[in-house]
């Protein structure tokens, strides 16, 4: 912890011999969790440490450095945040910017440009395990997020917006392009890289809201497909057509269409063979996703749905599995009662039954959870606590695994 003081300490005063204006943040975040299940009633687990991410069991600190020059044309930024063990080095993402004119601005490394997680803020995801089951599986319209490339922002006119993103490296996770991407390696070759170039066009209509079209290359591969088992990783071009209404007051609505190109290659750096006939196709489902934010005086609620279908896996001489009909609904209810917030997560998603050749390859499934919790603020710092419990399918039992867990955390922001 001195360590990531030090270089904290060494960021801020080389920024602020440089630049007019130099701002310090950061959060952290604090997490125990005791948990169970009905799959073994001897388990019970108190969870305490420094694991990255802030979900089961946390302690994450995130430190960050902005400075921008006198005319407002050049800046930049750099975070430190905790890597998993304690003992290991810091994460580090940083980004470099200059707008030679006002309507067009040039990024050097990280970009995040995103939305909230189901188009506005849920209960915090750092403290209770929230599915989001009510979002497509694809994250596009929640966020855009390129770990280490150039970037390029346009606004030509008014209301209109147009970003492009070339990635310059593989180093750890290609996280904009659904974050099931299979390359999370840095040995990828230049063309492999550059396929997953990225770009979206937005506009937006003063008291109306805001359409986009968002591209997410691909490299059309797939890794280490199993067609007994239908299952692989694909690497798929991803369109994502949206519009976010805002005409209503206090009112957000999100109506999004996400598509994935057909993949049918296989992939060398986690099959066999860069670009080699897969012996079947992928085409991942469509997704529609619907999300909505009301909030009136005292009380908020936001929820999503979203559902998945026309998914099909074409192998080679044999019929066409049809991928089964997905189906998911997240909704969170809160009130301000002046001691602190009340809220309820409820979270439930529907897998339909698919078959294959006459033969039932999965048989439909139900999984949901609950989360009542209670968030208090304490001197600028939030503390937390909540009830988690659910049910999921058991694939060896005709009974549901019921899991619970009682999660308490803080999280301060400065």
């Amino acid at each position: 912890m001195k360590k990531f003081f030090v270089v904290l300490l060494t960021l801020a005063l080389v920024a602020g011999n440089l630049f007019a204006e130099v701002t310090v943040g950061g959060s952290f975040v604090g997490l125990w969790r005791t948990s169970g299940s009905s799959a073994d009633d001897a388990t019970r687990e108190f969870s305490f440490g420094p694991l990255n991410g802030g979900i089961s069991g946390a302690i994450r600190p995130r430190v960050n450095v902005s400075a921008t020059n006198d005319d407002g044309t050049f800046g930049g930024w750099v975070q430190l945040r905790q890597g998993k063990p304690i003992t290991h080095n810091f994460d580090f993402l940083a980004y470099g910017w200059w707008k030679p004119i006002d309507q067009v601005k040039f990024t050097f490394g990280y970009l995040w440009g995103g939305y909230g997680p189901i188009g506005v803020a849920l209960a915090s995801d750092d403290i209770f395990a929230i599915p989001f089951s009510g979002r497509s599986a694809n994250y596009i319209a929640w966020g855009y997020e390129v770990l280490s490339g150039v970037h390029i922002e346009l606004t030509p006119i008014e209301g209109l917006y147009i970003l492009a993103s070339l990635p310059l490296d593989n180093s750890g996770n290609l996280s904009y392009n659904g974050w099931d991407t299979p390359y999370y390696v840095g040995n990828a070759t230049a063309d492999a890289i550059f396929a997953h170039t990225m770009g979206r066009i937005a506009y937006t209509i003063s008291g109306i809201g805001t359409a986009r079209v968002t591209i997410a290359g691909g490299t059309g591969n797939m890794a280490k497909p199993d067609f007994t088992n239908f299952t692989a990783s694909t690497d798929a071009t991803t369109i994502d057509v949206g519009f976010t209404l805002t005409a209503v007051e206090n009112l957000a609505v999100d109506l999004g269409f996400e598509y994935k190109l057909a993949v049918d290659k296989i992939d060398s750096l986690t099959g066999n063979g860069y670009g080699s006939d897969a012996g079947g196709a992928y085409q991942d489902p469509l997704a529609v996703n619907v999300r909505a934010n009301f909030r009136s005086g005292a009380f908020s609620v936001a929820g999503g749905v979203a559902v998945g279908f026309g998914g099909k896996i074409t192998v080679k001489g044999s019929d066409a599995y049809d991928m089964p009909l997905t189906f998911g609904v997240t909704i969170n209810p809160a009130f301000d009662a002046g001691f602190a917030a009340i809220g309820i997560v409820g979270d439930v998603s529907y897998t339909a039954e698919s078959k294959y050749q006459d033969k039932t390859v999965n048989k439909s499934a139900l999984t949901w959870k609950a989360i009542p919790y209670l968030t208090k603020n304490v001197g600028g710092a939030s503390l937390s606590i909540g009830f988690e419990v659910g049910a999921a399918p058991n694939s060896n039992a005709d009974k549901d695994i019921i899991s619970w867990a009682v999660p308490v955390g803080f999280e301060y922001y400065f």
